[in-house]
């Protein structure tokens, strides 16, 4: 069965009067109750008709935007015969003439804007960051744009770099449902890359350090974005994350825990001693909560082994307890399945390691906290043990 789409190219293909199948198919469009009406079959038509006639394609889709019913689906219609120079123009003028919104233009934020113009592209993202919830939409469609641009192996254009980073410190991040994370790591690592692009890194930090003060957010959220700040500006991300205090809500965004990693394990450890050795006192103790002990699998998971990362830092940490931490933000897992008892007991096992340290406050830590772990171990498995009585 033919899709709707083809069902359109194949009314233009065949029709004698091109003008007066789409006044049928416009008048059927316009009948239709608003939340039902769909624009592919009219896609498809005028993707024909601008292959038969250019003139007839470009007259009508000037005239969509004084319909009411059809100028939100302009974008749409625009795309099927290209995103052009002449394309843009028509788009500009029905966001002026207040026709569109800007969710209309998710209809593009895909590869139909890989071929256009890139300085005419420019000034249309603009115009739709300027409509309410504008600025995700835009950001969408640069992705897009960036994105063809890597698979087709061209150079980035300056124009568009420079409204990325614009569009990037007007990004509201407390719109965790309209963010698209993988989207912004692909915009932050074009426009931030380089000495020019560090100002509007750490300005998308301190966005971020703003939406935490209204809103939670997890890693969950901002996983892609955070890990490619600290890709192309890791003294920025260490500035602004770890450095000043986190609010209640966000406090643990970048502290280590069993499940999940932070952008900070993933850094170079020459990177992180030259950022620390600027306040060793303090900022080795700061490394130390976002660094687990336990080397992390693929999928995030903990591994058996001490993270060589957490191994490297601690050597160089003047203040290694302070850097050790409390065995229970240390040691105790903020989510887990299967047996607690099993997960501390592998720890325990990895913590009697450190007793060889060369650092007499590192054999004091592990001193300090076995009683604690002991403990709760074998409350772990009296807890064990009775679930398993009263299953049976």
């Amino acid at each position: 069965m033919p899709s709707a789409l083809e069902c359109g190219r194949g009314l233009a293909e065949g029709a004698s009067d091109l003008a007066e199948i789409w006044r049928d198919l416009v008048g059927h469009f316009e009948a239709a109750e608003s939340k039902s009406r769909n624009a592919t079959v009219l896609g498809g038509f005028i993707y024909e008709a601008h292959q038969r006639d250019t003139g007839f394609a470009e007259t009508s889709l000037e005239a969509a935007i004084e319909n009411p019913a059809l100028a939100r689906s302009l974008p749409y219609l625009q795309a099927r015969i290209g995103i052009d120079e002449a394309g843009i123009a028509r788009l500009r003028r029905a966001i002026e003439k207040g026709a569109l919104q800007s969710f209309d233009f998710m209809s593009i934020a895909n590869g139909t804007v890989g071929d256009s113009p890139p300085e005419a592209l420019a000034l249309l993202l603009l115009d739709i960051a300027d409509l309410p919830d504008g600025v995700e939409i835009a950001l969408d469609i640069l992705h897009m744009h960036f994105y063809r641009d890597r698979e087709a192996g061209r150079q980035r254009n300056p124009t568009l770099i420079a409204l990325g980073r614009n569009l990037l410190r007007r990004t509201d991040f407390s719109k965790k449902g309209t963010l698209r994370d993988y989207g912004l790591h692909t915009i932050i690592r074009v426009c931030c890359t380089g000495s020019d692009g560090e100002a509007t890194a750490r300005d998308v930090c301190a966005n971020i350090r703003g939406a935490m003060e209204v809103c939670y957010l997890s890693r969950h959220d901002l996983s892609h974005v955070l890990k490619a700040l600290f890709e192309t500006h890791p003294a920025a991300g260490l500035d602004m994350f770890l450095l000043p205090e986190m609010t209640s809500r966000n406090h643990r965004l970048f502290d280590a825990d069993f499940s999940f990693g932070t952008p900070v394990e993933n850094m170079d450890p020459a990177v992180l001693r030259q950022w620390a050795d600027q306040d060793a006192a303090t900022r080795y103790t700061l490394l130390g909560r976002a660094i687990s002990m336990f080397r992390r699998k693929v999928d995030d998971e903990e591994d058996n082994g001490i993270s060589p990362l957490f191994l490297d830092m601690l050597n160089y940490a003047p203040d290694k307890r302070a850097f050790l931490g409390d065995f229970w933000t240390r040691l105790h897992p903020r989510s887990w399945s299967g047996s607690l008892a099993d997960i501390l007991a592998r720890r325990k096992a990895q913590v009697l390691t450190f007793r060889e340290s060369p650092y007499a406050d590192v054999r004091q830590w592990v001193d300090a906290i076995l009683p604690e772990l002991d403990r709760r171990i074998d409350h772990e498995r009296s807890r064990d043990r009775e679930g398993e009585e009263s299953f049976e």
